[in-house]
């Protein structure tokens, strides 16, 4: 649940950040991106949990 929380938040700071700073936002972006990964892995092992058990 937090991990799909951290998504949903970190593809909204992208966009807004996005739409306001273009040049200064793609180091954020990349940012944004690495907790993308992170919350899809988290999100993933937490499926991968519940098939097994």
């Amino acid at each position: 649940m937090i991990c799909i929380l951290s998504f949903i938040i970190s593809m909204m700071d992208a966009y807004e950040i996005a739409s306001t700073r273009l040049p200064s936002s793609l180091c954020i972006i990349l940012i944004n991106w690495i907790g993308i990964l992170s919350a899809m892995g988290c999100a993933g092992i937490l499926v991968y949990i519940m098939v097994v058990y």
